[in-house]
């Protein structure tokens, strides 16, 4: 009985921290830097699947969030980047239908 508990917990705990560390993305703030966002064109839009956070003095540091928004919807992501100057790059996370969550308007270190 205890160690079927134990296992139960387990299993429990680690599907918690699949869940919880599911989007490595998701606690971005403006400022904060990231490294391994894939290249894209102009309208081109690519699933960012290994992109993470790295310190902005890190070489491997390749864009900045310029800005966070909350509660959207990818429709509104390009509305919402364009009145950021620096910003060229959006993230929105992979959502079902028109699903609200954030939008993060990046910009490219060093540009």
């Amino acid at each position: 009985m205890i160690l079927a508990l134990v296992l139960l917990c387990l299993v429990g705990a680690f599907v918690l921290v699949r869940f919880v560390n599911a989007d490595p993305l998701r606690n971005l703030s403006v400022g904060d830097c990231l490294a391994d966002v894939p290249t894209v064109s102009e309208g081109e839009n690519r699933q960012v699947t290994n992109a993470r956070k790295v310190d902005c003095a890190d070489p491997a540091a390749t864009h900045r969030v310029e800005a966070r928004y909350d509660d959207r919807t990818p429709e509104e992501a390009g509305e919402l980047c364009a009145s950021h100057p620096n910003a060229n790059f959006v993230i929105t996370p992979d959502r079902a239908g028109n699903a609200r969550g954030y939008v993060l308007c990046l910009s490219t270190v060093g540009e």
